[in-house]
């Protein structure tokens, strides 16, 4: 997979005597290897950009927003209280009361608390679901499940990312790009004007070893501009064309 850093202002982030990645830079980065990455980006810019305020921009995936393990989570708290005995059950009683009713098999049933009241009179439940069906909740819902109720609460809201730590440590800011509008983002437009040229490359290089000269090549390239190879009548169509037309030699 291919990586870089690239500035409106200074262009692509390199050596200054220009050497780059080398070979065998296979698979898709991991968390940590873009944690790798932008501290070998901060050293060099600690090094040749000391007097500027960087700031890095990502776009909005996964494995740029990935937090710590040991962090704050509205899905992975837990729903039972600890076994006071230390052996690991959950409390079968937990948020419940016992009454005087007893199930088909005789033993006390726990019935639901009634709900509680706010200051101003207003209802409020005490028990809601764990979790809505694959965490998909009804748009504009705000306690419809425990998890979003945790979900949008500042302490579990706010909780930075690895990249985000690391990088204001070092002095540095991160913004993470919205997921729409791609066509105002900054990494896609470089990432497309790379496989503009990456593209015409390849073809390129695919009509030299078709023989064709430089400037058969670019005639062929524009005639073919949406494909990554010359098709393999690629010289019957030349000879057609020059019994046409003159293609410049």
């Amino acid at each position: 997979m291919v990586a870089d850093y690239v500035s409106p202002d200074y262009g692509w982030l390199q050596n200054p005597d220009g050497s780059g990645s080398g070979a065998q830079h296979n698979g898709y980065f991991t968390c940590d290897e873009v944690l790798e990455q932008v501290m070998k980006a901060m050293d060099l810019l600690d090094v040749h950009y000391l007097n500027e305020d960087h700031t890095f921009q990502y776009d909005n995936a996964m494995t740029h927003r990935k937090h710590a393990d040991d962090s704050l989570s509205a899905c992975h708290m837990p729903k039972y209280l600890p076994n006071p005995n230390g052996n690991g059950k959950r409390w079968s009683e937990n948020w419940g009361v016992k009454v005087f009713q007893h199930g088909t098999d005789g033993q006390p049933v726990f019935k639901q608390m009634s709900g509680a009241w706010f200051s101003d009179s207003q209802p409020q439940d005490l028990y809601f679901p764990e979790k809505c069906k694959n965490f998909k909740c009804a748009a504009g819902s705000t306690d419809c499940c425990c998890c979003h109720i945790l979900f949008n609460q500042p302490d579990f809201a706010n909780v930075k990312s690895l990249l985000e730590e690391l990088c204001e440590q070092h002095g540095c800011a991160v913004i993470f790009l919205l997921k729409f509008h791609l066509e105002l983002n900054f990494i896609e437009m470089c990432w497309g004007y790379a496989k503009h040229v990456y593209c015409q490359s390849t073809i390129f290089m695919d009509g030299y070893c078709h023989g064709l000269s430089g400037s058969e090549a670019v005639w062929a390239v524009k005639k073919y501009w949406g494909h990554q190879c010359l098709p393999p009548e690629l010289e019957h169509e030349i000879n057609s064309e020059c019994a046409n037309t003159t293609v410049p030699q």
